[in-house]
């Protein structure tokens, strides 16, 4: 009878010493904050309201996971985030993203904080800001959105 109590005490004990390193893996785990992308005049969560034909692409998961932008030197999407920028923001960005109605993209004086990161550049774009910047997720989708930003940053020189 001895031997069956000192053989469950060494399997409790032999459970216990396991159990911190199981535990301290589903806490680094669990501690990864996800990414929260917020609309910039009201600072609540953006709503992602998909259209039934939208696609939601590997690029676009990879940047809601890591609020960095895929399609950053990618010539192939600089080449489509060119053609849909052209065709909606030059009208008030200019052509060169130079300025005209709207602010300079190209050079130092941004308008908002945050527009120096990936995410900020997405909200903004996304769900629209001050002054006559309207959101364009309506609009257009969320990869689209990510090729016109690999675009701005490629005549931004990053």
């Amino acid at each position: 009878m001895t031997f069956l109590p000192r053989t469950l005490a060494a399997v409790i004990l032999a459970c216990g010493a396991v159990a911190p390193a199981v535990q301290s893996q589903d806490v680094s785990i669990k501690n990864e904050e996800p990414v929260v992308f917020q609309d910039v005049l009201t600072k609540q969560p953006l709503k992602f309201n998909l259209k039934p034909e939208q696609e939601i692409t590997e690029a676009v998961r990879k940047f809601h996971s890591t609020a960095k932008n895929p399609y950053v030197g990618d010539s192939a999407a600089i080449s489509d985030g060119k053609e849909i920028f052209n065709s909606i923001c030059s009208s008030c960005h200019g052509e060169q993203g130079k300025g005209g109605m709207g602010p300079s993209l190209v050079d130092d004086t941004w308008t908002h904080e945050g527009l120096e990161t990936d995410k900020g550049m997405f909200e903004i774009i996304y769900g629209g800001g001050v002054g006559a910047m309207q959101a364009f997720g309506r609009r257009y989708d969320q990869d689209q959105i990510l090729r016109v930003m690999a675009y701005i940053r490629q005549l931004r020189g990053n």
